[in-house]
C-alpha cells in the first residue's frame, strides 16, 4: 500500500503581527515564507509529514480547525489562499484550494468537482473517476 504524499502551499498575505504569526507557524510545522515584491506581506508552505495543512494539535491530538486560526492573524480585509496537491502513487490524485478573509469565512473548490460538473455540463448521470 502506498502512501499519501501532498504539498501544500499559500500565497502572500498580511497578518497582524508577523512575530505571533511566525511562532503560531512553527508550532504547526508550516514555514512562513515572504514575499520580496511586497513589504510584509507573508505566505505559508507546509512541513507536515505528509505535506498537508494541519488538522490536530501535535501536542494534544485534538482536531483543529486550521481555517479559523489562520483567519484570527490575517490583517483586515486580507485573504488567504490555501492551496494543497496530493497523490497515492497513481491510485488516487486529489487537489484543492480553500480561500480564507479577515473574518474567518471560507470558500473551497476540490479537484473533485470536476465530476458534478461534468455531469451537468454534458447532461450524463455520471463519469467514472480517475482513480483505481
Amino acid at each position: 500500500m502506498a502512501n499519501y504524499e501532498g504539498v501544500a502551499r499559500s500565497n502572500y498575505f498580511q497578518v497582524l503581527d508577523v512575530d505571533a504569526f511566525r511562532t503560531w507557524a512553527k508550532d504547526l510545522e508550516l514555514e512562513v515564507i515572504e514575499n520580496t515584491d511586497e513589504p510584509g506581506a507573508v505566505g505559508l508552505i507546509s512541513h507536515t509529514d505528509d505535506g498537508t495543512w494541519p488538522a490536530c494539535n501535535l501536542e494534544t491530538m485534538e482536531d483543529i480547525d486550521f481555517g479559523r486560526l489562520l483567519a484570527q492573524h490575517l490583517a483586515p480585509g486580507q485573504i488567504a489562499i490555501l492551496m494543497e496537491i496530493g497523490h497515492e502513487k497513481t491510485c488516487y490524485l486529489g487537489g484543492y484550494a480553500v480561500a480564507i478573509n479577515s473574518e474567518g469565512r471560507q470558500v473551497s473548490i476540490s479537484l473533485y468537482d470536476i465530476y458534478k460538473l461534468a455531469q451537468k455540463k454534458f447532461g450524463v448521470d455520471s463519469v467514472s473517476c480517475a482513480e483505481f
